[in-house]
This record gives C-alpha cells, structure tokens and sequence, in this order.
C-alpha cells in the first residue's frame, strides 16, 4: 500500500497571519471582507486606543472566524456594533459618535472599490 500522506504543516495550512487560509485565497469577497474587517480592526484600535484594545481585537477575531464560515457581510455589520459599543462603554458617546463616523469612511471607500 501507498505509504499515508502527510498534513501540510499548520503553517502551509493556515497561512501567514492575516492572510486567508488556502481554501479561501481564490474566493475575491471573502478575501476582500477579510481585509475589510482588518482596516476596521485598525481604525478600531486608532480611535479607542489601548483601553479598548482588547476588545477591537476579540471583534476582529470573532469576524475572522465567521468570515471563514461564509457569515459575509453579517460578520462585519457585528465587528462594527460590538467595537460601537465598546467605544460608548469606555469612552462615552462622542467616541462612539466618532469611531461610527471613522467606519462609515471605510465602508464607502471598500463599496467604491467593489464597484
């Protein structure tokens, strides 16, 4: 008998981080949500800085995850309401007000991209 393949080391498998797994790489909307999430991470963490660290980062975990699951646009829509109302929690509503004026910018510059 053949002798049993082996696993691609989980480095092959899952790519560099921030990259989309292999399976994903072809898949353009998943790709470009996926570097949607990422500037949206980045603004995230630019407006609420190291106190809502943590929290922008679980978000864009959280989105990463169900992105690779086909969530699409859904996973964004809960990246942006979950660092929202972090930012209302930690730094009351003109951050909040500040971090959804900041996402908007993202959004419309990603959907003039699409287009």
């Amino acid at each position: 008998p053949p002798p049993a393949a082996t696993p691609a080391p989980a480095s092959e498998a899952e790519g560099a981080p921030g990259e989309p797994p292999p399976a994903f790489r072809d898949d353009s909307l998943i790709v470009g949500l996926l570097e949607l999430a990422a500037r949206l991470r980045d603004v995230g963490r630019e407006v609420l800085g190291e106190a809502g660290g943590g929290g922008v980062l679980k978000a864009h975990r959280q989105a990463q995850d169900e992105l690779r699951r086909g969530k699409g646009t859904e996973a964004i829509q809960v990246m942006c309401h979950e660092m929202l109302r972090l930012g209302a929690a930690l730094q009351g509503p003109d951050s909040q007000r500040l971090l959804a004026e900041r996402f908007r910018d993202v959004l419309a510059g990603w959907n003039a991209e699409q287009s």
